[in-house]
Protein backbone atom coordinates (compact mmCIF):
# COMPACT_ATOMS: atom_id res chain seq x y z
CA UNK A 1 0.00 0.00 0.00
CA UNK A 2 2.61 2.69 -0.58
CA UNK A 3 0.02 5.24 -2.42
CA UNK A 4 -4.03 5.30 -2.31
CA UNK A 5 -6.69 7.44 -3.50
CA UNK A 6 -7.05 10.66 -1.85
CA UNK A 7 -10.97 12.50 -1.53
CA UNK A 8 -11.73 15.54 -0.16
CA UNK A 9 -15.11 14.77 0.70
CA UNK A 10 -16.83 17.59 -1.87
CA UNK A 11 -16.40 16.65 -5.11
CA UNK A 12 -13.70 13.85 -5.71
CA UNK A 13 -14.34 10.86 -7.01
CA UNK A 14 -12.76 8.18 -9.31
CA UNK A 15 -15.28 6.57 -11.99
CA UNK A 16 -14.62 3.00 -14.05
CA UNK A 17 -16.52 2.29 -16.87
CA UNK A 18 -19.05 -0.24 -16.82
CA UNK A 19 -18.31 -3.97 -17.26
CA UNK A 20 -20.34 -6.96 -16.71
CA UNK A 21 -17.75 -9.15 -15.28
CA UNK A 22 -18.05 -5.98 -12.35
CA UNK A 23 -21.58 -7.31 -11.33
CA UNK A 24 -21.42 -11.20 -10.84
CA UNK A 25 -23.76 -12.89 -8.88
CA UNK A 26 -21.58 -14.06 -6.20
CA UNK A 27 -19.23 -11.29 -5.06
CA UNK A 28 -16.35 -10.03 -2.80
CA UNK A 29 -15.59 -6.50 -2.26
CA UNK A 30 -12.72 -5.14 -1.02
CA UNK A 31 -10.86 -2.11 0.26
CA UNK A 32 -8.80 -0.86 3.01
CA UNK A 33 -10.09 2.83 4.08
CA UNK A 34 -9.00 5.42 5.75
CA UNK A 35 -12.10 7.45 6.48
CA UNK A 36 -11.93 10.83 8.20
CA UNK A 37 -13.52 10.70 11.47
CA UNK A 38 -15.65 14.46 10.27
CA UNK A 39 -17.49 13.31 6.94
CA UNK A 40 -19.27 15.92 4.95
CA UNK A 41 -22.71 13.86 4.37
CA UNK A 42 -24.44 11.55 6.36
CA UNK A 43 -23.65 8.61 3.80
CA UNK A 44 -20.46 8.56 2.47
CA UNK A 45 -19.84 6.18 -0.76
CA UNK A 46 -16.49 3.86 -0.20
CA UNK A 47 -17.19 1.75 -3.59
CA UNK A 48 -20.81 0.89 -5.85
CA UNK A 49 -21.76 -0.40 -9.01
CA UNK A 50 -23.72 2.97 -9.39
CA UNK A 51 -26.52 1.35 -7.41
CA UNK A 52 -30.15 2.60 -6.87
CA UNK A 53 -31.83 6.02 -7.07
CA UNK A 54 -34.16 4.87 -9.13
CA UNK A 55 -34.10 1.17 -9.76
CA UNK A 56 -32.97 -1.33 -7.51
CA UNK A 57 -29.88 -2.58 -9.15
CA UNK A 58 -26.25 -2.71 -8.57
CA UNK A 59 -24.31 -3.32 -5.33
CA UNK A 60 -23.03 -0.24 -2.74
CA UNK A 61 -20.28 -0.23 0.27
CA UNK A 62 -20.84 2.74 2.00
CA UNK A 63 -20.68 4.17 5.53
CA UNK A 64 -23.84 5.66 7.50
CA UNK A 65 -23.14 6.24 10.91
CA UNK A 66 -20.33 5.22 11.21
CA UNK A 67 -20.70 1.69 9.81
CA UNK A 68 -20.05 0.13 6.77
CA UNK A 69 -23.03 -1.29 4.83
CA UNK A 70 -23.01 -3.57 2.16
CA UNK A 71 -25.61 -3.62 -0.47
CA UNK A 72 -27.05 -5.57 -3.37
CA UNK A 73 -30.46 -5.05 -5.03
CA UNK A 74 -32.24 -7.93 -6.67
CA UNK A 75 -34.90 -5.53 -8.42
CA UNK A 76 -36.89 -5.10 -6.10
CA UNK A 77 -35.38 -4.01 -2.96
CA UNK A 78 -31.47 -3.50 -1.32
CA UNK A 79 -31.23 -6.41 1.10
CA UNK A 80 -27.51 -5.79 2.56
CA UNK A 81 -25.76 -6.28 5.74
CA UNK A 82 -23.42 -3.75 8.49
CA UNK A 83 -20.69 -3.81 10.02
CA UNK A 84 -20.97 -3.58 14.06
CA UNK A 85 -17.62 -1.52 14.48
CA UNK A 86 -17.72 2.23 13.76
CA UNK A 87 -15.01 3.19 10.98
CA UNK A 88 -15.00 6.86 10.90
CA UNK A 89 -11.75 7.06 13.54
CA UNK A 90 -9.11 8.20 11.46
CA UNK A 91 -7.43 5.10 11.21
CA UNK A 92 -7.13 2.34 8.36
CA UNK A 93 -9.52 -0.50 8.39
CA UNK A 94 -10.18 -3.15 5.74
CA UNK A 95 -13.32 -3.92 5.06
CA UNK A 96 -14.61 -6.63 2.70
CA UNK A 97 -18.11 -7.57 1.66
CA UNK A 98 -19.35 -11.02 0.26
CA UNK A 99 -22.35 -12.73 -0.72
CA UNK A 100 -22.42 -16.51 -1.91
CA UNK A 101 -25.50 -16.45 -2.98
CA UNK A 102 -28.04 -16.85 -0.09
CA UNK A 103 -25.30 -15.06 2.69
CA UNK A 104 -23.82 -11.72 2.41
CA UNK A 105 -21.48 -11.45 5.52
CA UNK A 106 -19.23 -8.11 6.25
CA UNK A 107 -16.20 -8.22 7.82
CA UNK A 108 -14.13 -5.05 9.22
CA UNK A 109 -10.35 -5.95 9.89
CA UNK A 110 -10.17 -9.48 8.80
CA UNK A 111 -12.68 -10.03 11.20
CA UNK A 112 -16.34 -11.31 10.35
CA UNK A 113 -18.94 -8.85 12.32
CA UNK A 114 -21.89 -9.62 10.73
CA UNK A 115 -24.22 -11.92 8.10
CA UNK A 116 -27.46 -11.66 7.05
CA UNK A 117 -29.67 -14.62 5.16
CA UNK A 118 -30.75 -12.99 1.48
CA UNK A 119 -31.51 -15.96 -1.15
CA UNK A 120 -31.83 -13.44 -3.81
CA UNK A 121 -31.00 -13.03 -7.95
CA UNK A 122 -28.64 -9.96 -8.13
CA UNK A 123 -30.07 -7.47 -10.72
CA UNK A 124 -26.80 -5.68 -12.38
CA UNK A 125 -27.03 -2.16 -14.77
CA UNK A 126 -24.91 -0.61 -17.62
CA UNK A 127 -23.36 2.06 -14.95
CA UNK A 128 -20.15 3.12 -14.08
CA UNK A 129 -18.37 1.50 -11.36
CA UNK A 130 -17.45 4.54 -8.71
CA UNK A 131 -15.32 5.09 -5.82
CA UNK A 132 -15.49 7.55 -3.75
CA UNK A 133 -18.78 8.91 -4.66
CA UNK A 134 -22.31 7.96 -5.50
CA UNK A 135 -24.14 8.45 -8.98
CA UNK A 136 -27.31 9.65 -6.93
CA UNK A 137 -29.61 8.84 -10.20
CA UNK A 138 -26.78 11.45 -12.36
CA UNK A 139 -26.36 13.99 -9.21
CA UNK A 140 -23.18 13.21 -7.65
CA UNK A 141 -23.30 12.95 -3.66
CA UNK A 142 -22.12 10.87 -1.39
CA UNK A 143 -18.84 12.25 -1.10
CA UNK A 144 -16.53 10.18 0.63
CA UNK A 145 -13.59 12.19 3.11
CA UNK A 146 -9.85 10.25 3.52
CA UNK A 147 -8.22 7.45 1.86
CA UNK A 148 -9.33 4.88 -0.35
CA UNK A 149 -6.88 1.62 -1.56
CA UNK A 150 -6.32 -1.68 -3.13
CA UNK A 151 -10.28 -1.70 -4.15
CA UNK A 152 -11.09 -4.95 -5.66
CA UNK A 153 -14.02 -7.03 -6.88
CA UNK A 154 -13.87 -10.94 -6.76
CA UNK A 155 -16.54 -13.00 -8.79
CA UNK A 156 -16.77 -15.47 -5.82
CA UNK A 157 -17.04 -15.16 -1.58
CA UNK A 158 -13.90 -15.33 -0.47
CA UNK A 159 -13.57 -17.48 2.57
CA UNK A 160 -12.88 -16.22 5.98
CA UNK A 161 -9.26 -17.55 5.88
CA UNK A 162 -8.93 -15.61 2.78
CA UNK A 163 -10.35 -12.34 4.40
CA UNK A 164 -8.20 -12.81 7.40
CA UNK A 165 -4.70 -13.34 4.91
CA UNK A 166 -5.09 -10.01 3.32
CA UNK A 167 -5.82 -7.96 6.32
CA UNK A 168 -3.10 -9.63 8.24
CA UNK A 169 -0.55 -8.67 4.86
CA UNK A 170 -0.77 -5.50 6.55
CA UNK A 171 1.36 -2.98 4.10
CA UNK A 172 3.03 -5.79 2.30
CA UNK A 173 -0.43 -6.07 0.48
CA UNK A 174 -1.20 -9.14 -1.94
CA UNK A 175 1.44 -10.05 -4.45
CA UNK A 176 0.78 -8.65 -7.59
CA UNK A 177 0.66 -10.72 -11.00
CA UNK A 178 4.20 -10.62 -12.57
CA UNK A 179 3.91 -7.67 -15.18
CA UNK A 180 4.23 -9.39 -19.04
CA UNK A 181 7.22 -10.18 -20.45
CA UNK A 182 8.57 -7.34 -22.88
CA UNK A 183 8.42 -9.00 -26.64
CA UNK A 184 11.91 -10.61 -27.56
CA UNK A 185 14.32 -8.73 -29.62
CA UNK A 186 13.77 -8.81 -33.14
CA UNK A 187 16.30 -10.62 -35.55
CA UNK A 188 18.49 -8.34 -37.83
CA UNK A 189 17.33 -8.39 -41.38
CA UNK A 190 19.75 -10.13 -43.70
CA UNK A 191 23.18 -8.58 -45.80
CA UNK A 192 23.58 -5.66 -42.67
CA UNK A 193 26.80 -4.32 -43.39
CA UNK A 194 27.57 -1.94 -40.16
CA UNK A 195 25.45 -1.24 -37.06
CA UNK A 196 26.78 1.06 -34.12
CA UNK A 197 24.46 0.53 -31.08
CA UNK A 198 25.85 3.59 -29.39
CA UNK A 199 25.81 1.53 -26.39
CA UNK A 200 28.68 3.72 -24.36
CA UNK A 201 30.78 3.29 -27.38
CA UNK A 202 31.54 3.64 -31.10
CA UNK A 203 32.13 0.32 -31.85
CA UNK A 204 30.31 -1.46 -35.41
CA UNK A 205 29.52 -4.37 -34.02
CA UNK A 206 28.55 -5.70 -37.56
CA UNK A 207 31.23 -4.86 -40.08
CA UNK A 208 34.13 -3.87 -37.69
CA UNK A 209 33.53 0.20 -38.79
CA UNK A 210 34.16 1.67 -35.69
CA UNK A 211 33.91 5.42 -35.07
CA UNK A 212 35.27 8.08 -33.55
CA UNK A 213 33.65 10.55 -31.20
CA UNK A 214 34.00 14.17 -32.08
CA UNK A 215 34.02 17.69 -30.20
CA UNK A 216 32.90 15.61 -27.10
CA UNK A 217 30.15 13.90 -28.44
CA UNK A 218 29.09 12.02 -25.63
CA UNK A 219 25.91 9.52 -24.58
CA UNK A 220 22.76 9.40 -23.04
CA UNK A 221 19.72 6.56 -22.03
CA UNK A 222 18.12 5.68 -25.41
CA UNK A 223 15.03 3.62 -26.50
CA UNK A 224 16.57 0.29 -27.52
CA UNK A 225 17.04 -1.25 -23.82
CA UNK A 226 19.69 -4.16 -24.99
CA UNK A 227 22.87 -4.13 -24.21
CA UNK A 228 23.43 -0.80 -22.00
CA UNK A 229 20.82 1.00 -23.39
CA UNK A 230 22.67 3.83 -24.60
CA UNK A 231 22.32 6.21 -27.18
CA UNK A 232 24.91 8.73 -28.78
CA UNK A 233 24.39 12.46 -27.36
CA UNK A 234 24.72 15.19 -29.68
CA UNK A 235 24.90 18.80 -28.76
CA UNK A 236 23.28 20.21 -32.20
CA UNK A 237 26.70 22.49 -31.95
CA UNK A 238 29.43 20.72 -33.33
CA UNK A 239 29.35 17.22 -31.97
CA UNK A 240 29.07 14.45 -34.43
CA UNK A 241 30.75 10.20 -34.74
CA UNK A 242 32.99 9.89 -37.74
CA UNK A 243 32.36 6.38 -39.26
CA UNK A 244 35.52 7.41 -41.42
CA UNK A 245 35.13 6.81 -45.28
CA UNK A 246 35.17 2.64 -45.60
CA UNK A 247 31.36 2.05 -45.27
CA UNK A 248 28.25 4.00 -47.01
CA UNK A 249 29.63 3.98 -50.87
CA UNK A 250 26.95 2.55 -52.32
CA UNK A 251 26.66 3.57 -55.44
CA UNK A 252 23.63 3.52 -57.60
CA UNK A 253 22.86 0.19 -56.05
CA UNK A 254 19.10 0.13 -53.34
CA UNK A 255 20.15 0.54 -49.60
CA UNK A 256 18.80 1.50 -46.15
CA UNK A 257 19.97 3.54 -44.02
CA UNK A 258 17.19 3.23 -40.36
CA UNK A 259 18.16 4.19 -36.75
CA UNK A 260 16.30 6.02 -33.59
CA UNK A 261 16.13 9.33 -33.61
Amino acid sequence: MAGALSFDGVNDYVSIPHDPALQPAQITVDAWIKANSAQGEAISLVVDKSHGFGDYTGWVIQIGAGQVNFHYGDGSDFPGVSSASNVLDDNWHLVAATFDGSTMKMYIDGVLENSATHSITPVGNTRDVNIGASWGGGTLQRFFKGLIDEVEVYDRALSADEIADIFNAGTEGKCKPPPPPPPPCVAPPSDMVSWWPGDGNAIDIEGGNDGTLVNGATFATGLVTSGTGQAFSLDGTDDYVDFGTAVGNFGTGDFTVDLWV
